[in-house]
Order: C-alpha cells, then sequence, then structure tokens
C-alpha cells in the first residue's frame, strides 16, 4: 500500500516537474515571438477575468509541446511599451501568432477551447493584423525601445516627485536631461559625418561652404599650360583696368600711324 502510494505520488512529481509553464514576456524577450507558433495572453493581475483564465492558461501551457505551440503571457501593468504596439482594448486578450503573423482571439478561454483552436487550425478564418499595424512590422523592436524610454522618463518624474522634490524642478530637470542629451546625441552624428564620411568638394561648393581652392602642382611639363590657365583664371576674375585699356589703346594708334606713314 505505501509503496503504490510512493510510486503515485513520484509519478505526479515528475508530471509537474515536466510541466511548462507559461513564458513571462518583456521588452527584452517579446521579439521572440516573431517566430514559430504561440498563444500569448495579455493581463493585468487586478482583473478578475484575467484571475480566473490564470489555471486554464497554465493548463493550456502544459500540453503546448504536444500541441507544436508556446504558451506565454504578458503583464500589461509592468510591460506597457509592449503592450501598446497591440490592439487591446479588454482584458484578458488572447493573440495567436505564428512566423510573425498576429491574429486576434476572441471568445475562447477554457484551454480544451484553445485547444480545438489550434489542432483545427481555426486561426486561418480570423483576418491577420494588417502590416502598417502589425506587431510583426519591421521597425516595432524599435518602437518599443522609444515607448519603454518615455515609460522610463516617466517613471523617474514620478519618483522624483515621490522624494519630494516640487513637480515643476522635476519636469524642468527632465526636459534639460532630454535637450542635453539631444544636443550631444546631434554633436556626435555632426562628428561622424564630418570627419568620417567627409562631403565631396562638389557638394560643397553648392552650398558655398568651399573653402580656398588648392595649388596645383606645376611641373616642366604643364608649366605653360598652368601659366596660360592661371591668366585665364585672372582675366575672368579681375576686371580689365580702364586706364591700362586707354593707354593700350593709344600705343596701337600710333603704332598703326608710323607704319602708314612708312608706306607712303
Amino acid at each position: 500500500m505505501m509503496r503504490s502510494r510512493f510510486l503515485g505520488f513520484l509519478v505526479v512529481f515528475c508530471y509537474l516537474a515536466n510541466a511548462q509553464a507559461p513564458i513571462d514576456l518583456n521588452v527584452q524577450n517579446w521579439t521572440q515571438i516573431l517566430k514559430d507558433e504561440w498563444l500569448v495572453e495579455f493581463y493585468a493581475p487586478w482583473c478578475p477575468a484575467c484571475q480566473l483564465l490564470q489555471p486554464e492558461w497554465n493548463r493550456l501551457a502544459s500540453v503546448a509541446p504536444d500541441l507544436g505551440i508556446k504558451v506565454a503571457k504578458l503583464d500589461c501593468t509592468v510591460e506597457a511599451s509592449v503592450a501598446m504596439i497591440f490592439t487591446i482594448t479588454s482584458l484578458p486578450t488572447i493573440y495567436h501568432i505564428k512566423d510573425g503573423v498576429f491574429r486576434l482571439v476572441k471568445g475562447k478561454r477554457m484551454s480544451e477551447e484553445l485547444k480545438h483552436f489550434v489542432e483545427t487550425q481555426s486561426y486561418e478564418l480570423i483576418e491577420p493584423e494588417t502590416w502598417p499595424y502589425s506587431p510583426g512590422a519591421f521597425y516595432m523592436p524599435t518602437v518599443v525601445r522609444l515607448l519603454d524610454l518615455g515609460m522610463s522618463v516617466t517613471r523617474f518624474h514620478k519618483y522624483m516627485v515621490s522624494k519630494g522634490m516640487p513637480a515643476a524642478l522635476s519636469l524642468l530637470f527632465v526636459a534639460t536631461a532630454i535637450l542635453g542629451s539631444g544636443a550631444c546625441f546631434g554633436m556626435l552624428l555632426l562628428f561622424i559625418c564630418e570627419y568620417c564620411c567627409p562631403p565631396r568638394p562638389q557638394i560643397l561648393s553648392v552650398f558655398g561652404m568651399a573653402g580656398a581652392r588648392p595649388e596645383p602642382i606645376v611641373t616642366k611639363d604643364n608649366d605653360t599650360d598652368q601659366d596660360s590657365v592661371l591668366d585665364d583664371s585672372w582675366t575672368e576674375m579681375m576686371p580689365p583696368n580702364t586706364n591700362e585699356t586707354s593707354g593700350s589703346r593709344e600705343t596701337e594708334t600710333s603704332t598703326v600711324q608710323r607704319h602708314s606713314k612708312k608706306r607712303k
């Protein structure tokens, strides 16, 4: 009798040890649902309906390996930045994800219903989330990071106010920190663009930012050509002197008159 009880207890213990619990999603690991097949629950600890769903969700997670899927959950009160990219209008909310395609599951809360839903591939009858608003879009990880940064700033502001700092002073401090970090980031980008990827002289000349033109290298072969080029450029740059022009014209006139007298 004692032996049979011990064996029964051992079987139950092994089953509970091998049973998988739902995976907790957060900002760092939520992108893993973009691969394979998942059922994800969005809940809040204070929600009564979510509390009623937890036993069924744990039961579904225990049979998930047999179904070839993974079961996860996300606390919307803790990971609000991730929950914001999903269409959540009520709690609990269940999503079916397969290879980055997101579908909202409605009306199914029992583990047997969800199991049948996966086995019969009933999710094919649900219209998936469209690309611009789908959490599987390529830019959504960046959006989540930015949202998480904003939530961190909000939490910091609340923390400073809770420690006795005036709200106006806390907002001023946060705004100064944001502007300072933005200025540092802009200077870093300017440094990278200026010294690592300098623009070509043609581009600088368009915006009037070109410096002095570098002196050409003169050799014996191109000395004559270089002098002619410099003379032409000087002629184009400097306007002719009126006095010198009139004097040269008088000299040419007198020379022509002398030649005409000699011919006579």
